[in-house]
């Protein structure tokens, strides 16, 4: 059975496709985290995904699985390290990232 995180993942890894040629291409820090917010945008728009905790768990996923994918590199981190350390700045810079969308409006929340 298909969760709303799977659902999540595949249309994700279908609409990011060209930016993600750009990104092996040449990595870049606010390339990669403009793919990180609207993962972040598709979470919250998905239909299943209730809780916080829940969305930025899909979230991670969904980035680690377009960075497994597309195998990127990072520069200057040596590569057994990368997964480790995507994990540990994204823990970070999704809850960064959600908090300025809801200072701006771009979520809101109840009623």
């Amino acid at each position: 059975m298909t969760t709303p995180c799977d659902k999540l993942q595949e249309v994700f890894l279908k609409e990011i496709a060209p930016t993600m040629e750009q990104l092996v291409k040449e990595f870049s820090w606010p390339m990669f985290f403009s793919v990180v917010e609207d993962a972040i945008k598709a979470a919250e728009a998905m239909e299943g995904l209730d809780s916080g905790p829940e969305k930025k768990a899909c979230v991670i996923d969904s980035i680690l699985a377009v960075y497994d994918q597309y195998q990127i590199d990072i520069p200057y981190l040596p590569a057994m390290f990368e997964r480790a350390a995507l994990k540990a700045v994204l823990d970070i810079g999704i809850d960064a990232i959600v908090e300025l969308l809801n200072k701006n409006g771009i979520f809101v929340h109840g009623a």
